[in-house]
């Protein structure tokens, strides 16, 4: 059903067509043009005409010739006709049912579906056939009392649940691999970064997919709960991101190799796990280019920037999804009514109408009438799949992190402090990177939350901001990622030794061209001997360092020395006062 015309004046003719060709192709040996199959096609209608008013020719054999072929030609020209006849040649004269199925019909929307139901009822009307019609299940549960699906039998109605993700991509992947077992014996080649070429057989592509899946089922709640939730039943979708995953830019030279030297054993780890789904094959997040968006988005060109209105169409539907909406149906209301929830908050109308159609097409928000082009005031809406796995992703600290490259900075700061961070692309997805820009990220958008006051004031009785959680979440996705890195000093150390301050340290190591020390904490840093304002010190003393600088990503330090302490108060007693 793919290409079927949608219109009620297209589809029956379409159909006859359909049934006609699908007749012809079951029977490839008889040629439908001769007239002697032609005459086996009409048995039955020319039957009825030689008892009839073809007996007055019999005759006149030339007549009689001619009258036949007017006959054939007049039910040649009747489509119904000529329709049941192929179906009767082809199938019942054969003793068998014909069967026609509308196949993906439940890919359509809700008015399509429902011309396909009727055009079903038709064709079981029409001609002896058996018809399989798949709907979407919104579509049979929202209609089923209503013409007209309310004629429909109940007994010759049943569902088919699709299989669980990882069955469906385990028996493609399955195929995959027995194809490859049987490929050619040539070798395939890529590239460390180091410059050394790797060469191997096809056969050991194996190995790259058996440790994609493993990486996806061993972060199962992330990854590939993701997966399914972004494509909701489509199980098509699903293995369309699972393939683009695979073909990712971001899983290098030196994981394959550890993959191949794992034989299929390694497993990606989480946070890149996270980039690739996010970004796919993009350096730098683009919610228009993902199939994860940003829900934080602010349009540049509007008077007051909207960065939650994404968030609060999700919010607010998600929060009355148990509930019974518009028309008695379970999670879904009128747009309308969404928009007056959230008009206190300072959103436009033509705001919240263009974010409910970026929500449509991201299928974060599903339309009762199931297209993806747009819904107008009085259409009923409800969050899709997707969009709980945007809600859910807010608690993730890679998604933060790359909203934070997709959103509109009211501080130049803020921006400059981002751009700074992913410039390098070493450093870019950098787990710091990552966490550090999750940070600023929810700093500005926590400081703009503090701003969005109801028109109503702070006491307004229904005030739905106190019944989002996002920052929270956020907040405690922040909190995760430092508690997991605590034993590492090196991670927050930026954050220690600011710039400019000064810190007692204990000198381990003296080199000729400066010294190594070493902080309380266990960092350690070279002071240069350019740096060193004329001291030499010696393993184990106690001086005083100045901050220029710290690479906590390639784990370095800046320093100048400014003093020797003494050992037993720490006091400066030398040099406190010289400059390097």
């Amino acid at each position: 059903m793919n290409a079927a015309p949608v219109s009620a004046q297209e589809i029956y003719p379409w159909l006859r067509e359909q049934l006609i060709q699908a007749c012809r192709n079951s029977l490839p040996s008889l040629d439908f043009d001769e007239l002697d199959v032609l005459e086996k096609l009409y048995g039955v209608e020319i039957s009825k005409f030689k008892k009839g008013v073809g007996r007055l020719y019999e005759s006149q054999p030339e007549v009689w010739a001619v009258k036949l072929g007017e006959q054939i030609q007049l039910l040649q020209a009747d489509a119904n006709i000529t329709t049941n006849a192929h179906v009767r040649f082809a199938c019942g004269e054969r003793a068998k049912l014909c069967i026609v199925v509308l196949d993906n019909c439940d890919k359509k929307n809700r008015d399509e579906q429902l011309l396909m139901f009727e055009a079903a009822q038709w064709l079981q009307k029409e001609f002896r056939c058996l018809v399989i019609l798949p709907l979407r299940d919104e579509t049979y549960d929202n209609h089923k009392d209503q013409p007209p699906l309310d004629t429909a039998l109940k007994d010759l109605v049943f569902r088919i649940e699709p299989p669980l993700f990882q069955h469906v991509l385990m028996k493609r992947v399955q195929l995959a691999l027995k194809q490859l077992s049987t490929g050619s014996g040539s070798k395939l080649q890529f590239y460390l970064p180091n410059g050394f070429q790797v060469e191997y057989p096809p056969s050991e592509q194996a190995f790259y997919l058996t440790s994609v899946i493993k990486s996806l089922f061993e972060h199962d709640r992330f990854a590939r709960r993701m997966i399914v939730g972004l494509s909701g039943r489509n199980m098509r979708r699903a293995l369309e991101i699972f393939l683009e995953f695979c073909n990712s830019g971001y899983i290098g030279e030196d994981q394959i190799f550890k993959i191949r030297q794992s034989e299929g054993n390694y497993v990606i780890p989480l946070h890149q796990v996270a980039t690739v789904l996010l970004r796919m094959n993009r350096r730098f997040y683009d919610s228009d280019f993902s199939y994860i968006k940003n829900i934080f988005a602010a349009n540049i060109h509007d008077p007051l920037p909207a960065y939650f209105c994404r968030y609060m169409i999700l919010g607010w539907l998600r929060d009355n999804f148990r509930l019974v909406g518009a028309r008695g149906l379970k999670g879904y209301f009128r747009k309308a009514d969404v928009k007056h929830a959230l008009s206190p908050y300072g959103f436009a109308p033509e705001v919240l109408d263009r974010e409910f159609n970026y929500l449509l097409a991201a299928q974060c928000v599903i339309a009762e009438h199931l297209r993806l082009d747009g819904v107008d005031d009085d259409d009923l809406v409800r969050i899709g799949p997707a969009g709980f796995v945007h809600l859910d992703l807010i608690g993730n600290v890679n998604y933060l992190a790359a909203v934070a490259e997709d959103t509109y900075f009211d501080d130049r700061l803020q921006a400059e402090r981002v751009s700074s961070r992913i410039r390098n692309s070493d450093e870019h997805l950098h787990l710091k990177t990552a966490s550090d820009n999750a940070e600023e990220v929810v700093a500005f958008l926590e400081e703009c939350w503090s701003r969005l006051v109801p028109s109503g004031g702070i006491f307004m009785a229904d005030d739905l901001r106190k019944r989002m959680t996002a920052f929270s979440d956020a907040r405690e996705a922040l909190n995760r990622i430092a508690k997991s890195q605590a034993g590492d000093p090196w991670f927050d150390a930026d954050k220690r030794l600011q710039r400019g301050s000064r810190h007692p340290v204990v000198v381990v190591n003296v080199k000729e061209f400066g010294f190594f020390v070493e902080f309380p904490d266990g960092t350690s840093g070279l002071v240069h001997r350019s740096a060193a304002g004329g001291f030499v010190p010696e393993p184990g003393d106690r001086v005083e360092v100045q901050i220029n600088w710290v690479d906590v990503i390639q784990r370095k330090i800046g320093l100048r020395m400014t003093a020797f302490l003494q050992e037993e108060v720490g006091d400066v007693f030398a040099g406190s006062s010289q400059s390097g």
